[in-house]
């Protein structure tokens, strides 16, 4: 009776333990570093996030896409944080921009590579030449956008005065002159046609831009953040890994995003393009000592927009709490070894009693009614310890893969019986 219990008890704590595991099925929380691959050492980078103009529009989510491209470079690649810059709203004016870029050309080293990463608003300039960054406190008039913002030829031009092997130009911003949802940045701002021409990468550096110059660059689809950096980010953590070799490369980060835009955007088009340096395929991020991350199962994340998904949606927890089940695992098998000893110990006292040392006959009977409690009790513990530690570990396999489901199913009856179903890519 006792063993039919202790398994229907196991039954129903490891039922409870799977539903717990419920997996959110919306975009991952990039907030969350990944492991320490290291590679960074001598690259150097500047990360302009403009969320809250002085004059202009918003742009929803860019502090937040920012500091997660700051907590990878620096957490991740291990790019130290003395040769990184982050200049969030009212700290990126045009000279702020202007003044960094110089530093952190003039900090990368030989071999390494500078990034700079532009999350807010542009625009066309005015004779239709250049792509320009909108500083934050541009006012709403032509004359103002133009004087208050940087051209992107400028940009180039001094990250090209680095040491650098290559420097990677992430813009999150559309050169139409439009806002997130499409309305003009300045009212009454005719648009230009940017020349097709000006958009190429030149030497040593590569070009990754959200969108082409007649588009805006929009939200993550269900989320309130620019698509293209938070895109672009989770490609470097091995989302866009497409052939599961360890490399990401420029290619496949820009094929990644445009695959996901294309499934999932509805009511606009959003084709994200890179120009190429002259250095050909660039690699972009590499494997450090276990496999790349993998990406969000796109039909999940369909089915969670049709179900009315928006908001942000934060990495499963079982990747973070893996270490509660297995703590507490290896506390409950340690009490049930304590009990199997303490049992051990009162069934000796039986064996080993004698007419010279005789056990009174209720100091008998409790030790043989509590004996036999305290090793089942002993063994139960071992046993939802044992489930515990498994448990644990599962979560912590399980909440690494991003597209990944375990289920659980308990099957009552004589012989009670726990199924777990799931999914691997």
């Amino acid at each position: 009776m006792r063993s039919s219990r202790s398994r229907w008890l196991v039954g129903l704590t490891l039922l409870l333990a799977g539903t717990a595991m419920a997996q959110a099925q919306g975009w991952p929380d990039l907030q969350e570093p990944v492991e320490a691959r290291g590679g960074g050492e001598n690259d150097a980078a500047l990360i302009v996030g403009i969320e809250h103009y002085v004059n202009l529009p918003e742009v929803p989510g860019a502090l937040e896409n920012s500091r997660a491209w700051y907590t990878f470079l620096t957490r991740s690649l291990g790019v130290p944080t003395s040769s990184v810059r982050l200049l969030q709203d009212r700290d990126a004016a045009v000279e702020s921009i202007r003044k960094e870029s110089t530093a952190v050309a003039s900090k990368v080293k030989a071999g390494g590579r500078l990034w700079f990463v532009f999350i807010g608003h542009g625009a066309t300039a005015a004779d239709g030449s250049d792509g320009i960054l909108i500083g934050a406190d541009a006012l709403q008039t032509p004359e103002s956008l133009y004087a208050r913002s940087l051209k992107r030829g400028e940009l180039i031009g001094t990250l090209a005065l680095g040491k650098q092997e290559v420097a990677v130009v992430v813009l999150d911003a559309c050169f139409s002159g439009r806002t997130p949802t499409g309305a003009p940045v300045v009212e009454g701002l005719q648009p230009v046609v940017l020349l097709r021409g000006e958009a190429r990468g030149r030497g040593r550096t590569v070009t990754l831009s959200a969108g082409t110059a007649s588009q805006f660059a929009g939200p993550l689809p269900g989320e309130r953040k620019p698509a293209f950096s938070y895109l672009a980010l989770g490609g470097l953590r091995g989302w866009a890994d497409a052939d599961e070799n360890g490399l990401v490369t420029t290619e496949e980060l820009i094929d990644y995003s445009n695959q996901v835009l294309g499934a999932l955007l509805s009511g606009r088009e959003q084709t994200p393009e890179f120009a190429p340096s002259d250095l050909g395929s660039v690699v972009l991020a590499r494997r450090g000592a276990t496999a790349l991350e993998k990406g969000p199962n796109l039909s999940a994340v369909q089915v969670w927009l049709s179900k009315g998904g928006s908001g942000t949606i934060a990495r499963s927890p079982l990747s973070r709490w893996w270490w509660a089940p297995a703590a507490g695992g290896a506390i409950l098998g340690g009490v049930g070894v304590a009990l199997l000893v303490e049992s051990k110990g009162l069934l000796a006292r039986l064996r080993t009693a004698s007419p010279d040392a005789p056990l009174s006959t209720s100091d008998a009977a409790n030790v043989r009614s509590q004996g036999p409690v305290l090793q089942a009790g002993g063994v139960a513990l071992i046993g939802l310890g044992a489930v515990s530690i498994v448990s644990g570990v599962a979560m912590a396999i399980i909440g690494a893969r991003q597209d990944a489901a375990l289920t659980f199913a308990f099957v009552p009856g004589p012989a009670p019986s726990l199924v777990i179903g799931g999914v691997l890519p």
